[in-house]
């Protein structure tokens, strides 16, 4: 059973380590696309699907839920200087409840609409 495949795109290497189904990336794996970001998490359909971790490049991180590889549904962002968004997601985009933590503490909760509170 295949468990790893690279793929070369605009010069640029892609690693896929996880499950494949009838050699598509679906189930657990980790997935790097040079070293600009690396996710780790569930796929379906050859997408990135469901819960799982992305890691960028510059250090910020996103955990939470996505939907054909974008943020969607509930989700923690991280920004390398200590500051955070906890809450939900639209189509990669901040959408209703959230609460952003900034790297002094302050702290604001409410609705969020197109990435905007």
């Amino acid at each position: 059973m295949e468990r790893s495949r690279n793929w070369q795109r605009g010069g640029k290497v892609s690693t896929y380590d996880g499950e494949f189904v009838r050699g598509e990336k679906h189930g657990e794996g980790k997935y790097r696309f040079e070293e600009e970001w690396e996710y780790e998490g569930h796929f379906s359909n050859n997408q990135i699907n469901g819960k799982g971790t992305m890691r960028y490049k510059n250090g910020e991180t996103y955990t939470g839920d996505f939907k054909d590889g974008r943020k969607d549904g509930f989700g923690i962002y991280k920004w390398t200087d200590g500051s955070s968004f906890e809450g939900w997601y639209v189509d990669d985009r901040k959408e209703g409840h959230g609460k952003f933590r900034s790297s002094d503490n302050k702290i604001f909760e409410g609705q969020w609409h197109s990435g905007k509170r």
